[in-house]
Order: structure tokens, then C-alpha cells, then sequence
């Protein structure tokens, strides 16, 4: 058995730590995810040079502290027939030097 990551509070940069109860994917480094067909409950963040595709998602209830989709750094990101929904903040929050295209998405029940 390998030693195990440190927890998610002291991967987070300095800031978001606060947040991490509503977090429930974070992809960082130079990663490369593909989510197909998911559900994420709680909000999805990318960062760093991650790239990252979210095909038929639904991305829900994030909470009130923290975006439904966020993409920091130079992450990149392409977002395809996804549902947002339940977001009080932003359904998708963008800084950085990001690439992100949503495309045939669709916001729906989110309070603002």
C-alpha cells in the first residue's frame, strides 16, 4: 500500500478550502477526464492545464458557496448536452486563461 493523498482541504489553493463540502469532482495538473452520462452532485471544478470532456451530464446542487462548474487557470473544457440545475451561485464560472465551450446545455431551476 502506497501513502495516501493528503485531504482534498490541503490540495485546494489557498481560498477555496472553504468550499469543499459542496465539491464533488475536482480535476487538477495536466489530468484528462472524460465524464459520460454522470451526475455529479455538488459542483465540478477544473484547474491548472486539465482538460476536460462532460458529455450528457447532469450537474446539481452545488451549493451556496461555490459555482455549479468551475474553470481557473489555463483548463480547458467542453461541455455537451448537459443539465444544470439547483445552482445558487453561477452554473458555470470562468478565470483565468481558460478554454470552455458549452454547447446544447440546458439551465433549469437555478434561483438566479
Amino acid at each position: 500500500h502506497g501513502a495516501s493523498a493528503p485531504p482534498l482541504e490541503q490540495q485546494l489553493p489557498p481560498g477555496l478550502t472553504a468550499n469543499t463540502s459542496h465539491l464533488a469532482v475536482l480535476v487538477g495538473l495536466d489530468a484528462d477526464l472524460m465524464l459520460l452520462r454522470c451526475e455529479v452532485v455538488g459542483s465540478l471544478r477544473c484547474r491548472d492545464t486539465s482538460q476536460t470532456s462532460v458529455i450528457e451530464c447532469r450537474i446539481e446542487r452545488s451549493g451556496p458557496d461555490i459555482d455549479g462548474a468551475s474553470f481557473v487557470d489555463s483548463a480547458e473544457c467542453t461541455m455537451l448536452l448537459c443539465v444544470f440545475t439547483g445552482h445558487t451561485r453561477a452554473c458555470v464560472g470562468i478565470g483565468g486563461e481558460v478554454e470552455v465551450v458549452v454547447q446544447e446545455c440546458e439551465f433549469v431551476g437555478n434561483p438566479r
